[in-house]
């Protein structure tokens, strides 16, 4: 007999805002990307409370974590190229335009508007929130 337990794609940061944490100053971190002081502190408890964080402690499991993490943060990269070469093309102020993006993804996450599952496990730092990175640039005016 299987059990049918649904997956769930929700991070900590999601739920510190449904409990009415305000999400704070905008934050742009090297390697991790767009965030903000809720969600980095949803983001460390995630990563605290991941079975990954705990399993082993030989020399293997390291391996199979940071093996994993690179993955995740190589995927997601090569994902987010081509949007990001179009948005610097495009946009007049990329630090803007990456701000309004990062913001309103986690808005609709945080509002449960996102209904596909997380293509990165999300971490909360713009990764795999279900939508393709050319949906989340913003529309071109007509000309």
């Amino acid at each position: 007999m299987a059990l049918l337990i649904g997956g769930c794609a929700t991070d900590f940061g999601q739920t510190l805002a449904l409990w009415g944490l305000d999400e704070g100053p905008y934050l742009f971190l090297p390697v991790l990307g767009p965030s903000n002081p809720r969600d980095l502190a949803g983001f460390a408890v995630d990563a605290l409370f991941s079975p990954f964080t705990w399993i082993g402690g030989g020399d293997v499991a390291q391996a199979v974590n940071l093996t994993r993490s690179g993955l995740t943060v190589l995927d997601t990269r090569e994902a987010l190229l081509a949007p990001l070469d179009t948005m610097m093309t495009v946009s007049l102020d990329p630090y803007a335009t990456i701000r309004s993006i990062y913001r309103q993804r986690r808005a609709m996450a945080i509002g449960d508007r996102v209904t596909t599952p997380n293509a990165a496990l999300g971490t909360g730092f713009s990764v795999g929130m279900g939508k393709s990175p050319e949906s989340m640039l913003p529309a071109r005016p007509p000309r």
